[in-house]
């Protein structure tokens, strides 16, 4: 067999990164629309565990577990023994949550800058080698408005109606409808990537949390969500196919990852990029208007799980305490030398 080659210019974005085009909430942002959300309003369950963090469930580390945060909440309600209908209506409030985001991204993305984004994200296109953006992300801000960098969603059966690579014939404004909804493949029909038909596709979009448009084959919506992913992801074969592959384009050896957006606060993967750090000397290099001081300090008080600050600190090659958008739109002369340090 062939041995694949992969690009050695990585990204991995998570909700800051959609942030910086005016889209996907942070999780503070998240927490606040479900609150408000009718349903919530009117289920005491959910809405006193929002006000008062008072959880039960033992999977919720210590260090997340407040009453703020979305995905705790989440977790507890659907994994810790709720009323079928409580559980309904939170379902419901994270659906119209994300709903809510791809208004936003219908409505009000599209910028003067959008040239510029898009040169961006095409620098991590090879021709020549199979190239992967990977995203923590389930909105569709990419399918909506990045069509055109001729990105490939793999593991879908290609000649089917479930084909998920029919998504980017959306319209950048139109509503999503069941047209837009894909079920995620089985054991049986899932086409991994190595196997794909069109050998010519090389840039790979990966959403390794699912889709807000994907459902399993029970109907359900295959977004990973909580602090359980692994359990999760564990479900469902393409979810483990885009896993086994983030740990092996990371190990490839001496890559580059540029990260945008994510917090650190996922264990599986910070353990996947830890271990890359240590095993295949993968260099990081992190987008984030959060200070080199507190990045760090947090990493050493161990608020990043699975990551050990010393790892994180041997593999940490470049950060920049900006946003993305401050970068691209109002200092060029820093975009580009970032460009030429993780490009060159």
């Amino acid at each position: 067999m062939v041995q694949q080659e992969f690009n050695k210019h990585i990204l991995l974005t998570g909700a800051g990164f959609s942030c910086n085009f005016g889209a996907t909430p942070l999780a503070k942002e998240m927490w606040s629309l479900i609150f408000s959300h009718k349903g919530v309003q009117n289920c005491p369950e959910i809405r006193n565990l929002m006000l008062t963090g008072m959880f039960t469930s033992q999977s919720v580390p210590p260090i997340i577990n407040e009453r703020f945060n979305y995905e705790a909440i989440y977790h507890e309600i659907i994994n810790c023994n709720y009323e079928d209908k409580v559980v309904a209506i939170m379902k419901e409030a994270m659906s119209d949550a994300y709903n809510y985001i791809d208004d936003i991204i219908r409505k009000n993305v599209i910028t003067n800058d959008y040239d510029l984004r898009i040169n961006l994200i095409e620098k991590f296109s090879d021709k020549e080698k199979e190239s992967y953006v990977f995203t923590l992300n389930q909105d569709l801000l990419i399918e909506r408005h990045f069509k055109n960098c001729g990105f490939f969603i793999p593991g879908f059966p290609e000649d089917s109606q479930y084909n998920a690579q029919k998504i980017f014939e959306i319209n950048r404004s139109q509503e999503l409808n069941t047209k837009h909804t894909y079920v995620l493949p089985d054991n049986e029909k899932i086409i991994k990537i190595e196997n794909r038909k069109n050998k010519d596709t090389k840039y790979f979009y990966i959403k390794l949390h699912g889709s807000q448009n994907w459902y399993d084959s029970m109907g359900k919506e295959a977004m990973v969500i909580g602090y359980e992913k692994e359990m999760n992801i564990e479900k469902e074969p393409l979810l483990i196919h885009y896993y086994d592959y983030f740990k092996k384009v990371l190990n490839q050896g001496t890559a580059k990852l540029l990260v945008i957006g994510y917090g650190f606060g996922d264990k599986h993967i910070n353990e996947v990029i830890a271990d890359a750090i240590v095993k295949s000397k993968l260099k990081l290099y992190v987008i984030s208007p959060e200070s080199a001081d507190e990045f760090i300090l947090k990493a050493e008080n161990n608020k990043y799980r699975n990551m050990d600050a010393g790892v994180l600190k041997e593999g940490l090659a470049g950060y920049y305490p900006y946003t993305l958008s401050y970068i691209i739109l109002k200092h060029s002369v820093l975009y580009e030398n970032i460009c030429k340090q993780f490009f060159e």
